[in-house]
């Protein structure tokens, strides 16, 4: 019924302003952004009126950051340690004090270079094993003890084969998420800005432990599920 409709929406608003407010008040930066260029389905699918609706609201959001940093809780929020004019110098030796991101831009190249060593072939999985097998060069990278990268992890961990395997079916998987959205399945809108937020997210988060990796094979299952549901109940020409 459209009570029950409006009070599931209203659940679901609910947890998802709460969930936005936890990302910023613990100030996960990369969430944050990831949830923002997640907009980019909506903007593309929706209707006008939508639209316009989610570009104010990215607008306001980036406003709302831009004003927040000329505020030392602003910066303590969003930048953190983060020194960005070390960063910006181009030197890699003084990326290892420029807080969060320029560790992160300092021990890329490491890991990378060793996966170079070894393409084809992994530590094994899990990233136990990852840190006891890679424990000498953990040490150079600043004993952050993984690549904080989810791409750079599983290419260390199972090889380069399973990363290309999981790139390809990532790009069926937003293909048909999109494809759903363009045939008016409005979950198609959302499971594509989910993926497109997984996407940037694992750029700078290692998502592969535990149950980080379960949202993401759980939309998989829907997207694919319903991708072909929806392909069997059209009409053939």
């Amino acid at each position: 019924s459209s009570v029950q409709g409006f009070k599931a929406r209203i659940f679901w608003i609910f947890w998802a302003l709460a969930s936005l407010f936890l990302i910023i008040w613990f100030g996960r930066r990369a969430a944050f952004f990831s949830l923002l260029l997640g907009c980019s389905p909506l903007l593309w699918f929706s209707s006008p009126k939508t639209k316009i609706v989610i570009l104010l609201l990215t607008i306001f959001a980036l406003v709302g950051v831009a004003l927040s940093l000329r505020t030392p809780s602003g910066k303590r929020l969003w930048l953190r340690s983060d020194k960005i004019k070390l960063i910006l110098t181009g030197k890699r030796e003084l990326w290892a004090r420029a807080g969060s991101l320029g560790q992160r831009l300092y021990i890329w190249p490491l890991y990378f270079r060793e996966a170079l060593k070894h393409p084809f072939k992994g530590t094994g999985l899990a990233r136990r094993v990852q840190k006891r097998v890679l424990k000498d060069l953990n040490e150079k990278a600043l004993r952050l003890e993984h690549t904080h990268n989810l791409f750079l992890n599983l290419w260390l961990q199972a090889g380069l084969l399973p990363v290309i395997f999981f790139l390809i079916f990532y790009g069926y998987t937003l293909k048909y998420a999109l494809k759903l959205a363009k045939l008016g399945n409005s979950t198609g809108i959302y499971w594509g800005g989910f993926l497109i937020a997984f996407l940037f997210m694992s750029l700078f988060e290692g998502l592969e432990e535990w149950t980080r990796f379960t949202p993401f094979w759980i939309a998989s299952a829907l997207i694919w599920g319903t991708s072909e549901g929806s392909s069997l109940s059209r009409p053939s020409a």
